[in-house]
């Protein structure tokens, strides 16, 4: 059982983790770039490889429709492409082109350099702990079920 303490305590990770997040990731997406759903998207595709629109909607747990408004987007900026499966006419296939790649390596670039910015005042101590403790977190909520898996497996090399 979860103490109301512990409760208080993951709420407030929670919303620092949400604010840190609002200064790396979110204030940093490239122009052509309008949502966050069209960035978690590219993400997706970019870390898990192409993936029909069925399995991409429910990978980030949104509606189909905002899954296709969003490929349609990205497909016009030539970041995805879509193609309908030779094996089954009725799923259509969404994967990162290599502009979308170059993009997401060069957001990754920059989202290092903001992530470094804002921890700039930890000591190395202090940073070790965050990284050790972000390592933690990543693990034990990777075996629930509402993750996402945005992100890949820190032992991939994407």
């Amino acid at each position: 059982m979860i103490s109301e303490e512990n409760v208080r305590d993951i709420l407030h990770a929670t919303l620092l983790y949400n604010e840190l997040y609002k200064k790396t990731l979110q204030g940093s997406f490239p122009a052509c770039i309008k949502t966050k759903t069209q960035m978690d998207i590219l993400l997706v595709l970019y870390a898990r490889g192409a993936m029909n629109m069925r399995t991409l909607s429910s990978h980030l747990s949104i509606a189909p429709e905002q899954t296709t408004r969003a490929i349609k987007t990205l497909s016009e900026n030539d970041l995805v492409v879509s193609q309908r499966n030779p094996d089954n006419l009725r799923e259509v296939i969404a994967q990162v082109t290599s502009k979308g790649k170059q993009l997401i390596k060069d957001h990754m670039e920059d989202l290092h350099q903001r992530l470094e910015a804002c921890l700039f005042d930890l000591d190395e101590k202090e940073l070790e702990a965050f990284e050790k403790a972000s390592h933690a977190a990543v693990d034990i909520l990777s075996t629930t079920n509402f993750g996402s898996g945005v992100i890949h497996d820190r032992t991939t090399n994407q």
